[in-house]
């Protein structure tokens, strides 16, 4: 969870209202990721299609996407990836310093070399493996309670 300077919460599990570079809009709301891989699980969860903007931090070129609860819709560079760190190292505490720093939108396989070369413990995953795995985490730790709601017709928007 994030809070602003009064103590108001602005962000949890990923998504945020302090704007940072991974955009994220869903439901007509323009809303932010923690990082990269947030994007690809959020659009599960809330049931919702995203169209996500992003910039890759190798290159500078703009990434977006359209990622619906199925999977990624549409990817502009098509030959994006997806950074990731390691599992051995902890992510515990403040998870948006400890990992989600490391998890970015690369424009292309080169540029994720380039940025895995020069960040120890990163790897890369295509943008469909980064999909799965975030369904298979979310599944993991939500999938009774997500199941339920989704059979009882449960809509994201309220």
């Amino acid at each position: 969870m994030s809070r602003d300077e009064i103590g108001e919460v602005t962000g949890f599990w990923g998504l945020s209202v302090a704007e940072t570079v991974h955009g994220y809009v869903s439901g007509g709301r323009q809303l932010y990721t923690w990082c990269a891989w947030d994007t690809l699980f959020l659009p599960s969860i809330l049931n919702q299609i995203a169209e996500v903007s992003s910039r890759c931090p190798a290159t500078g070129l703009p990434v977006s996407l359209t990622v619906g609860p199925e999977g990624i819709r549409q990817a502009h560079p098509a030959d994006a990836v997806v950074s990731f760190l390691s599992p051995e190292r902890p992510w515990a505490g403040d998870v948006v310093a400890t990992f989600c720093c490391h998890v970015w939108f690369l424009a292309s396989p080169t540029a994720g070399a380039r940025w895995v070369r020069e960040h120890p413990g990163a790897f890369l995953l295509s943008l469909d493996d980064a999909f799965k795995l975030g369904r298979r985490v979310i599944g993991l730790r939500f999938g009774a309670a997500l199941a339920a709601e989704m059979t009882e017709g449960w809509d994201a928007t309220g």
